[in-house]
């Protein structure tokens, strides 16, 4: 609700920078976000306290030889930075053909009489289309990373 309140407040120059699609897009993106902080949040400090309490149980049961899969362990933290950098620029590259496609279904709804008069259903239909194969190859992208770092780790 803030965030609506907020867009409703915005000046006419600063609304001509944003279209419609892409704040609906950031309203639905930060709302997920925000839940996905609030849901696993507790896991910055968690997974720091499980980690250490799990390697001095292995250290008292395994003894030394523990110490290599800790380094190996540690050793996956930037490769894990550099998986999770590519998804991101792969994902604001989605999330930008998503935005187009909002703006051009916005704005086909806003004209719905001009576009029923003049049968422009299939233009928009191929336009919409195209941006959705756009949108989906980006996703395809990041599942294929993500999948990636699933077999990896």
């Amino acid at each position: 609700a803030a965030i609506y309140d907020h867009a409703l407040k915005l000046t006419p120059e600063t609304r001509a920078k944003w279209t419609a699609g892409s704040i609906q897009n950031l309203v639905a993106v930060d709302t997920e976000k925000i839940f996905g902080v609030t849901e696993e949040g507790h896991l910055v400090w968690g997974c720091l306290l499980s980690m250490v309490i799990v390697m001095i149980f292995l250290l008292l049961i395994m003894g030394p030889s523990t110490i290599v899969g800790m380094i190996i362990l540690f050793l996956n933290v930037p490769l894990a930075k550099t998986i999770i950098t590519r998804m991101m620029k792969i994902r604001k590259k989605r999330v930008s053909a998503a935005d187009t496609r909002i703006e051009i279904i916005k704005n086909m709804l806003q004209g719905i009489k001009i576009t029923k008069l003049n049968n422009y259903e299939s233009k928009y239909q191929e336009r919409i289309e195209h941006v959705r194969k756009t949108e989906m190859k980006f996703l395809h992208k990041e599942l294929v990373v993500f999948a990636k770092t699933n077999v990896i780790v």
